[in-house]
């Protein structure tokens, strides 16, 4: 299926991956004060909580001296949390983890924006922050493994500025050991114990090859990607065993799938699907390296169950959700507790713990606590006008002329009305199209 990667959301406009368009008015139907723009666009009050890997801590970044620093606290009691780094002018990354030590943090930071991301840990009893890299060069956390708790495995490109190199780095004396040369993959992929097992790239044509790195010292083909489904196929995961890869696969289908394929005997098994939506991602068990769920997001997210397991705590953070979106932050080591992210486009994100034991939820905090009693709400809720435009044969972009010339023209009469200019009438522009008016056809002139 040929793909058109739509960017349309244009000045209210808004075309979704089901093939969905959100046709914003410019009035609204009542007045409401005018929200300071420093309540949307300042740091968070508190923002990406990792939970330690024995489940008892908590560690998050929140604004101190005009940065975002980060801070734990007791699973217990994060009401009263503790400040472990200091730093000031410029945020660290919103990425970081915890070592499997469970008593060391890894976070990262750059110099003036150069995106020069270099890795520091910091021990939660002491706040000895250590370097782990020299300055220069970029680098991220690629693997950590439960069977060396000391050491993480990071990639680094001061050798090469087009290529990361990996080094194995023990996380509390900063002692650090070149692990495997990049021999030009632009990602590379590692096992349990950190040795490497694929690394993939893309060709001149536009086309991806995922490469195995076999026992005899060799790369061998593992995935041939064509040019139109290099974008929405990629190797998502390994399991901890090795035996397993788990692809996001788009070749020959309408919509990715996440697929599981046996390294040996290149046996398949599609463990997700949605006719309507790529797969995005799937939500791995910790302590195996297998998905127990993945999702797709259509005009709204949905969770698709893998494992049965978890069949009823998926039906119970599901139910959670309300008018929003979750989102898995982190789950600790013997899944006993989830943090998750709970999304909403009329209210602030916040955060809980499920507890898998107790089938309950505690709730952490709240991103933003200032947008509290503010008119959140959505548009048509509170009468503004909204055109809402289906097209149920699309998927993540228009492959049907009649649909793009329908589109097209709903678009040309928003610009025109909105922004002021000539626009040609709707006519037949809607002939052999699927669009479907679901809300507002009254605001498209022209549309009968």
């Amino acid at each position: 299926m040929r793909r058109d990667l739509l960017g349309a959301a244009t000045a209210g406009l808004t075309m979704m991956a089901s093939g969905t368009l959100v046709w914003s008015g410019a009035a609204a139907a009542e007045e409401v004060p005018l929200t300071p723009r420093q309540v949307f666009f300042r740091d968070p009050d508190r923002t990406v909580p990792r939970l330690s890997p024995d489940g008892r801590n908590l560690a998050w970044l929140e604004p101190h001296d005009g940065a975002l620093n980060l801070v734990m606290a007791a699973v217990e009691d994060v009401s009263h949390p503790r400040r472990l780094t200091h730093v000031t002018g410029r945020s660290l990354s919103t990425y970081f983890n915890w070592a499997f030590t469970n008593k060391h943090l890894v976070f990262f930071r750059d110099e003036a924006g150069d995106e020069n991301y270099r890795p520091f840990s910091v021990a939660i009893d002491t706040g000895e922050v250590l370097p782990l890299l020299p300055a220069g060069g970029r680098s991220f956390l690629q693997q950590r493994a439960r069977r060396t708790p000391n050491e993480m495995l990071f990639g680094h490109n001061a050798r090469d500025h087009s290529f990361f190199d990996l080094i194995r780095i023990d996380v509390t004396t900063g002692e650090a050991r070149p692990l495997f040369q990049n021999p030009g993959f632009a990602k590379l992929y590692t096992m349990a114990d950190f040795s490497v097992r694929f690394g993939s790239r893309f060709r001149r044509d536009g086309s991806a090859e995922v490469m195995l790195w076999e026992s005899d010292g060799q790369w061998g083909n593992f995935l041939d990607i064509p040019p139109e489904d290099a974008l929405t196929t990629r190797l998502d995961a390994i399991s901890d065993d090795g035996r397993f890869a788990f692809v996001i696969d788009s070749r020959g289908r309408d919509t990715a799938a996440l697929i599981e394929t046996d390294i040996a005997t290149r046996e398949t098994r599609v463990l997700a699907e949605d006719p309507e939506a790529d797969i995005v991602s799937g939500v791995y068990d910790p302590g195996s390296g297998r998905p127990f769920a993945a999702y797709s997001v259509a005009a709204r997210q949905r969770w698709h169950l893998i494992d049965p397991a978890w069949a009823f705590d998926l039906d119970h953070i599901k139910a959670a959700e309300g008018e929003g979106d979750v989102a898995f932050s982190t789950i600790s080591g013997e899944w006993s507790k989830v943090v998750l992210s709970y999304s909403r486009s009329d209210a602030s994100t916040e955060f809980r713990i499920y507890d898998r034991r107790k089938q309950a939820f505690t709730p952490l905090f709240k991103a933003r606590t200032d947008l509290d009693g503010l008119a959140l709400r959505p548009m048509r809720q509170r009468g503004a006008p909204v055109t809402y435009v289906a097209f149920s044969d699309e998927g993540h972009g228009f492959v049907r002329q009649e649909n793009r010339l329908a589109f097209n023209a709903v678009a040309e009469m928003f610009l025109a009305q909105h922004l002021g200019g000539r626009a040609e009438p709707v006519g037949k522009a809607f002939a052999g199209s699927t669009i479907e008016f679901q809300a507002g056809r009254e605001l498209v002139m022209g549309a009968g």
